[in-house]
């Protein structure tokens, strides 16, 4: 056996002088790009509305977005191998041949078929209407679904999910000529059909479904933004008894007078249903987080400021298997910039460490966007530098920073992120001309580190024939 030192993908032999120089710790973890993708070379535009990436069992990856077209936008659909070969690429282009915005997926674990839901025109005199695209393990569009509640104004899907056996749920809004925009929430079969559909109004205002979730045991929570009136949003989480879309009970959360609500994410963990945002203190923003049980009565709720009490936003959460509350988004600064803040509550709302990143000394906006849970790891991935840059960034549930990753020429886009069986980071965003995704592999080693002279580990020490 002999000793030798080799890039992850490339394969090549690198000097072993050449900028580089080692150092050991008891732990160190080695975090290459195995791979990035670009699609798209339309650099005049926004050439992606929104971006989102998951992965299966065979740790293949699948990011959605959007194509521009003549008529406007196509859903777009990518698979990628582990190793970042292209499995295929697949456009959707809607009935009236005109705007069609791609929200949100869910893979299928058995099949690795991926369901997708959004808005689309069905005629060319139409409005985005609620659909659900269904593509098979080869790209091959087999079933897509039109809303049957869909109205003459814009409606949309904005998020999915499944019971993994029999149903799949897509919750929205949908407009109407006297009450605004209503939740919308619809069950579907595994091949598209429409089961049954509810539609909530709460007093003529409008309302918006951030966030559909399940419990695992016939629950179902429809998360997001509700008006009282014309001048407030409060949060509000709508639950159904499933199958069926039997209607169950509600939770609001008031934001009072000249206060408004702003939920971004939510979870169900351990029988307890978490959403998170932005609450208004009156001028700026503070962090809110709110723990309900399984009848939506109030567990706990947590409110966050910064000390300099500007607009202090969170936009993604997550929830381990013993109740520990991770959240990140942005905390404001006094100079109208932001720092990456992240937080941890324990199972009781308590908080126990909060971690803020400046990635740009205070002169522009840095934002953490989404958060993902693995083992003993928290990964953060947002942008610094006004956008400029993706950050990709690994907590231990202690607050310690374990590793970073800078991706450079971004733009201030939501970023989604995706952890797959074997532990790598996957995240995905829509670019200035491209649909981007880049794959980092992450290895836990106690030898030594090849690094180069800032700091990023470039190669690993293997043992070969």
């Amino acid at each position: 056996m002999k000793q030798g030192y080799f890039y992850i993908k490339s394969g090549l032999l690198l000097p072993l002088l050449l900028f580089i120089f080692t150092f050991s710790y008891s732990q160190q973890y080695l975090v290459n790009q195995e791979w990035t993708l670009n699609y798209g070379n339309d650099t005049s535009q926004y050439y992606y509305k929104k971006a989102t990436v998951k992965t299966d069992a065979s740790n293949n990856v699948y990011t959605l977005g959007n194509s521009i077209t003549s008529t406007g936008h196509d859903f777009l659909l990518m698979k990628q191998n582990s190793s970042g070969d292209t499995l295929f690429m697949t456009n959707w282009n809607g009935d009236g041949d005109g705007e069609d915005i791609a929200m949100d997926m869910w893979v299928d674990p058995y099949t690795e078929y991926a369901y997708a839901v959004g808005g689309s025109y069905q005629n060319d005199t139409d409005s985005l209407d609620p659909v659900i695209v269904v593509f098979d393990n080869n790209g091959a569009i087999i079933y897509f679904t039109y809303c049957s509640s869909s109205s003459a104004y814009n409606d949309i899907y904005t998020s999915i999910a499944s019971d993994g056996s029999s149903y799949i749920y897509a919750g929205g809004a949908v407009g109407t000529t006297s009450n605004g925009y209503d939740f919308l929430v619809t069950e579907f079969d595994f091949i598209a059909s429409e089961i049954s559909q509810s539609t909530i109004d709460y007093v003529g205002y409008d309302e918006l479904a951030v966030k559909v979730t399940l419990d695992g045991f016939g629950g179902l929570y429809l998360g997001g933004i509700s008006e009282p009136n014309d001048s407030i949003w409060d949060y509000a989480v709508e639950q159904y008894k499933i199958p069926g879309l039997s209607y169950s009970t509600e939770y609001r959360n008031y934001a009072g007078s000249g206060q408004t609500h702003r939920p971004t994410d939510a979870v169900f963990k351990n029988n307890y249903y978490y959403i998170t945002g932005g609450i208004s203190n009156g001028a700026n923003y503070d962090i809110k987080t709110v723990c309900l049980d399984t009848t939506l009565s109030v567990v706990w709720e947590q409110t966050w400021s910064g000390t300099d009490s500007m607009d202090d936003i969170s936009h993604s959460i997550k929830v381990n298997d013993i109740g520990d509350v991770f959240i990140t988004g942005q905390v404001g600064l006094g100079n109208w910039t932001s720092n990456t803040v992240t937080i941890k509550y324990d199972s009781g709302g308590n908080e126990k460490w909060v971690r803020e990143y400046d990635g740009s000394d205070g002169t522009m906006n840095d934002k953490g966007l989404d958060l993902e849970l693995n083992e003993d790891n928290v990964f953060i991935t947002g942008y610094i530098k006004n956008g400029y840059e993706f950050n990709t960034m690994c907590y231990d549930t202690a607050g310690t920073i374990r590793w970073q990753r800078i991706t450079k020429d971004a733009i201030p886009i939501p970023i989604d992120m995706a952890v797959d069986g074997d532990g790598n980071v996957i995240i995905a965003a829509p670019l200035l001309g491209a649909l981007f995704t880049e794959k980092f592999s992450v290895l836990t080693i106690s030898d030594s580190v090849i690094i180069d002279t800032t700091g990023s580990p470039i190669c690993k020490k293997m043992n070969s024939l």
